[in-house]
C-alpha cells in the first residue's frame, strides 16, 4: 500500500473489524440477510496483522541465486493503468462469448491441418546437436512499456494537450488496449532493427510477450553479438586461474611452472570478460538521487522524443533523468519482489536489491554443492556500481526505447540453457489446461492406441 514519500507498506487486518463490518451487513443489507459468517475463516484472520495467506504467496521454494529474471521496473502510479478508479478489473476484456481455453486446445489438437512448426534460427531448422546459442554466449534483453506516457502512442488517440491528463491516458489505454499493445510491437520490431543489427551487429534474435499483473505488455528476448570475444571459453580459463592459485600452497615443485601460467592466464582472460561486459551494460549512475543533487525533472522523460535532445547536455541530463525515474528499484515489498526460501524466516529480494557499491568490473566464482557431494563453481560477473538501486541497462537502448529495459550476459552455459528453456517454455496463468488435456489423452489409451483419433476425441 502506498503512503507518503513514496514509502510502502503491507495491508494489515485487523479481526474485530471485520467481524463487526460482516454483522453490520448481515443486520443491515437485504442481500446479506440469509448469509451466515464462517467463524473458522474469522478465526483465521490475525488479530492485528498481515494475513498469512497474504505470506504465503511470497514464500516459494525457489532459488534466488538462481533466478536472473529481470525487474521490469518501478511501478509508479501514473505508470498504473488499473486503479480504484477504473471499472474493470483488468483492461484487458475478456469477451462473453470467449471459448473456453480447454475447448480450444481440443480443437487445435485434433485439427488434422495444424501442425506444430519445427523451431528454426533464420530460416534454418534448429539442429540440436549444433545451435549457436550452446557454442558461444548470448546477452538477454527485457523491454517494458510506457504507455502512460510515450507521445506517439497517445498521438494516435487524438489527445490534444488540452486533454492530456494522467486519467485521460489512462481510459485511452483501458478503451483500447489492442492498439496500446500493436503499437508496442510495431516500436519494438523496428528498435530491435536499429539497436541491435545496426548498432550492436546482431547475428541472431528471439523474444516474446508477456503481460504483468496490472496488464501491460512486456518483451524477454535474447540475441548473439557477432563480436562476442567467447565470454564463455574466457569464463573457463578464469576459473582455471583461480583454482590453480588456490592450490599453489599446496601443490608440488614441479606443477609450480604450469599453475602461474594458469593464473597469468586466467587474470588475462578475467580482463577481456570484464572489458566487455562494461563495454555492452551498465549499473553505473552519474547523479545517483541518493546525492541530493538531482531535481526530478517536470516532465516525465518517457514522454520525451529522443530527436528533441539536440545538444550534449541535453543528452546527459535526459540519460540522468531516466536512469533516477525509470531503472531504479526504489522499493521492496511482499507484494511484488520480497520472498523468502523454504525453511527461511528472512524474506528476500527476488531481483537481490540493494546491491553493494563496486569500484570496478570483476568477475567472481561462487562454489555450487552438488547432490553427489562434489564442488563445482559458478562464473558471476559483479559490475561497476555505485547506485544499490540500479538496475543493469546500456545507454542506447535506454534512450532509445524510453522506458524500463535490462540487459545481462550470460557467461556460463549451464546458466544460459536454463534461462533460454525457462522462457522458451514459460507458461501463461491459464496454459495448465493443455496438461490437464494431455493426462487425458494419456489416461484413455494403450501401446495399441491410434494418437490421432485419441486426440480427437
Amino acid at each position: 500500500m502506498k503512503g507518503k514519500e513514496n514509502s510502502f507498506k503491507d495491508v494489515t487486518v485487523r479481526r474485530q473489524n471485520v467481524a463487526d463490518a460482516l454483522q453490520w451487513l448481515v443486520n443491515n443489507n437485504s442481500h446479506y440477510k440469509d448469509i451466515t459468517i464462517n467463524q473458522n475463516s474469522l478465526n483465521s484472520l490475525p488479530e492485528h496483522g498481515v494475513p498469512h495467506g497474504l505470506l504465503s504467496v511470497e514464500t516459494e521454494n525457489i532459488d534466488l541465486d538462481a533466478t536472473c529474471e529481470p525487474d521490469l521496473g518501478p511501478q509508479n502510479e501514473d505508470d498504473i493503468v488499473y486503479n480504484e478508479g477504473t471499472e474493470m478489473s483488468s483492461f484487458l476484456p475478456i469477451p462473453e462469448c470467449q471459448q473456453q481455453e480447454i475447448e480450444a486446445v481440443r480443437q487445435q489438437l485434433s485439427n488434422d491441418s495444424n501442425h506444430l512448426p519445427w523451431p528454426t534460427v533464420g530460416s534454418e531448422p534448429l539442429n540440436d546437436n549444433n545451435s549457436p546459442c550452446w557454442s558461444s554466449n548470448i546477452l538477454f534483453f527485457t523491454f517494458s512499456s510506457a504507455d502512460m506516457h510515450w507521445p506517439e502512442l497517445h498521438a494516435i488517440f487524438g489527445n490534444s494537450v488540452s486533454n492530456n491528463s494522467t486519467d485521460n491516458k489512462r481510459q485511452n489505454v483501458i478503451n483500447n488496449p489492442h492498439i496500446t499493445d500493436w503499437f508496442f510491437t510495431q516500436r519494438l520490431e523496428s528498435f530491435i532493427k536499429y539497436w541491435l543489427y545496426n548498432s550492436l551487429d546482431a547475428e541472431w534474435h528471439w523474444y516474446r510477450f508477456e503481460y504483468q499483473a496490472r496488464g501491460s505488455i512486456h518483451c524477454h528476448g535474447v540475441a548473439k553479438l557477432k563480436n562476442d570475444p567467447g565470454l564463455c571459453k574466457l569464463s573457463e580459463t578464469a576459473l582455471k586461474g583461480y583454482l590453480a592459485e588456490m592450490s599453489t600452497n599446496t601443490a608440488e615443485q614441479v606443477n609450480i611452472l604450469e599453475l602461474n601460467q594458469q593464473i597469468v592466464d586466467g587474470k588475462k582472460a578475467s580482463q577481456v570478460v570484464c572489458q566487455y561486459v562494461d563495454w555492452l551494460l551498465s549499473t553505473y549512475n552519474p547523479d545517483p538521487p541518493d546525492n541530493g543533487t538531482w531535481v526530478k525533472p517536470s516532465i516525465h522523460p518517457c514522454q520525451k522524443r529522443h530527436k528533441d535532445l539536440v545538444s550534449l547536455q541535453d543528452s546527459e541530463q535526459d540519460y540522468v533523468d531516466l536512469l533516477n525515474t525509470v531503472q531504479r528499484h526504489t522499493r521492496c515489498s511482499t507484494n511484488y519482489c520480497l520472498r523468502k526460501k523454504q525453511n527461511e524466516t528472512e524474506l528476500k529480494c527476488r531481483f537481490k536489491f540493494p546491491f553493494e557499491p563496486c569500484v570496478n568490473t570483476k568477475l567472481e566464482f561462487e562454489p555450487i554443492h552438488t547432490k553427489d557431494g562434489s564442488t563445482q563453481y559458478k562464473a558471476k560477473i559483479i559490475t561497476k556500481r555505485n547506485d544499490s538501486r540500479l538496475n543493469n541497462h546500456q545507454r542506447l537502448q535506454l534512450q532509445g526505447w524510453r522506458a524500463n529495459c535490462d540487459i545481462q550476459v550470460i557467461i556460463d552455459y549451464h546458466a544460459c540453457v536454463e534461462y533460454l528453456a525457462k522462457y522458451a517454455s514459460k507458461g501463461e496463468p491459464k496454459s495448465p489446461v493443455m496438461k490437464l488435456a494431455f493426462n487425458s489423452i494419456v489416461r484413455n489409451c494403450n501401446n495399441n492406441s491410434n494418437p490421432t483419433k485419441l486426440i480427437k476425441k
